[in-house]
């Protein structure tokens, strides 16, 4: 879900970078150990999805071929699809779940789509940075920057390496960086899933693999902890292996 100025939410007052010290992601796929950051991924997830229920009216920049929709089909809740921006000069973004469009990057179950040609990536090491998320906030204004610079092999999941925050001018910027990795087996209350929700949208997003015997549950009622955003605008479920 690449983009240039996604506007953040407001909770209570405070930006999302304010709010909660994500992923993912638009949406990401990160492996947690503890229900703070999962908090994390929480808030970009916020952030960034919830901004179907507004209008579009930013420009994707198309020399640094910013990505523009996220796709993850779901056995639930079919195909979502969530806006981040609308193309310029009147081009349309493709909104069908093709891989095979010329336009697209498939990450595990989702696809990332572009106003033009997607770029080439290399594949990824497990020690390259797969993703950055970089966002840049004030009092008034929040401008927020995705960047795939390399391909996950299939079946890996973002995995959150390392994040930096500095303040310039009375700007605060945060930036987090990405590997791609395979999952890992879970650990002791680690959570399997996180499950995001809202009014327009379903994601499951997977963080390890459950240990044999053992299964990773989709059914909210199982959720071991949930958080739910200002004006109940949007979920996130924290699933355990039973």
């Amino acid at each position: 879900m690449l983009s240039k100025n996604v506007d953040s939410l407001m909770f209570n007052g405070m930006t999302w970078l304010q709010f909660i010290n994500i992923t993912i992601i638009v949406i990401i796929q990160s492996s947690f150990s503890s229900f703070s950051s999962f908090l994390l991924f929480f808030r970009i997830f916020i952030s960034v999805h919830l901004k179907k229920a507004f209008p579009m009216d930013r420009e994707s920049k198309q020399i640094d071929k910013k990505l523009l929709f996220i796709m993850l089909i779901n056995k639930i809740m079919g195909i979502s699809v969530q806006n981040i921006c609308r193309c310029k000069n009147f081009n349309s973004c493709p909104d069908q779940f093709d891989r095979y469009d010329g336009r697209t990057i498939v990450h595990g179950i989702g696809q990332y789509k572009y106003c033009e040609e997607a770029p080439r990536l290399r594949p990824c090491s497990s020690h390259d940075i797969a993703l950055v998320i970089t966002s840049e906030s004030n009092l008034e204004t929040e401008t927020t920057d995705y960047k795939l610079q390399c391909l996950c092999p299939k079946n890996n999941i973002f995995v959150l390496n390392s994040t930096h925050l500095r303040d310039v001018d009375g700007l605060t910027i945060d930036a987090f960086l990405f590997n791609c990795k395979s999952p890992e087996i879970c650990g002791f209350r680690q959570p399997c899933m996180t499950i995001t929700q809202t009014p327009y949208t379903y994601f499951e997003k997977k963080v390890c693999n459950c240990p044999m015997d053992s299964f990773c549950p989709t059914d909210l009622r199982y959720a071991y902890q949930s958080t739910i955003s200002q004006f109940n605008r949007g979920s996130a479920f924290y699933m355990h292996c039973i």
